[in-house]
């Protein structure tokens, strides 16, 4: 079976990305990259896997255009399907470090199988994101003075002209990363919803648990009011095979000294870890493996 890993990656750096490429590479495993426009486009390479660099859009945090670069990946895959067939695809952030070596990472994922996070239910908080309007795509709205103004501004607005867009019932939100059967990518993409993901706040955590929330467990639907959104992001990320921290940060970042506790779950049940931002963690973690 032939993987597509999506990337969604952004800065000057990409050290990190290609210490995954190294991983991985395989000509099983093909990557496809969307880097954000605001930022030059990285020199990648591999032996085995194929590197396709999709169209790329300005992206801005928290805004409808992350899961707009989302929907060019995805598109991407399926059409390059034509003529490879794709059995699994996996969505990733340049900052992601595999916790597979490639050989494992080839047989863990079976198809027809799916690894995407649920959160148990939407407090108040979560469903104003989407069911508000909020027209901020053009702006930095990132840990700033002016995000906090202009979020807080459209609330009160949405507030006195009792907008609400979509019913509670129908969405859903976790963590936005993901390894999913093609099938599912596909099913996502027919549908062909984007309309009801623009202008609101974080739609990446909200389109494909939205759309295929018929995957959602039966035992995640239960409320549980004392948990801490930490703990939510944290269990969705490992129904999601990341591992990902959101107790020690938002999220931690895993460093060398942090080389043991990744150790101890390298070709287990995670695919994935975030966020790694030195090189030499990726290096370390598998210089015995490659």
């Amino acid at each position: 079976m032939k993987h597509a890993i999506m990337v969604m990656g952004f800065g000057n750096k990409y050290d990190v990305l290609q210490e995954t490429i190294n991983i991985l590479d395989d000509i099983d495993i093909d990557f496809f990259i969307h880097w954000d426009k605001r930022f030059p486009l990285p020199k990648l390479y591999s032996n085995h896997s194929r590197i396709i660099y999709i169209p790329r859009i300005k992206v801005r945090w928290a805004t409808d255009l992350q899961t707009k670069a989302q929907i060019l990946l995805m598109n991407s895959v399926i059409n390059n399907n034509l003529d490879i067939k794709y059995g699994y695809c996996h969505l990733i952030s340049s900052n992601d470090i595999p916790l597979m070596d490639k050989n494992y990472f080839k047989n863990y994922f079976k198809e027809g199988s799916y690894y995407l996070g649920f959160f148990d239910y939407l407090n108040d908080y979560e469903y104003k994101k989407m069911k508000y309007y909020y027209p901020i795509r053009y702006f930095n709205i990132k840990n700033n003075l002016t995000g906090y103004i202009l979020i807080r501004l459209f609330t009160l607005l949405n507030k006195i002209f009792h907008i609400n867009r979509i019913n509670r019932n129908c969405i859903e939100k976790g963590v936005n990363w993901y390894s999913l059967d093609i099938k599912y990518i596909e099913e996502v993409m027919k549908k062909d919803n984007f309309q009801i993901f623009k202008n609101t706040i974080s739609s990446d955590e909200f389109y494909m648990q939205t759309s295929l929330k018929k995957l959602k467990p039966k035992d995640e639907t239960n409320i549980y009011d004392y948990y801490s959104d930490k703990y939510r992001l944290t269990e969705s990320s490992k129904l999601s095979s990341r591992y990902i921290d959101f107790y020690r940060g938002t999220p931690y970042v895993f460093s060398m000294s942090d080389l043991d506790e990744l150790r101890q779950n390298i070709n287990s049940k995670y695919a994935f870890a975030r966020k790694v931002y030195d090189k030499d963690v990726p290096l370390r973690l598998f210089n015995n493996h490659i």
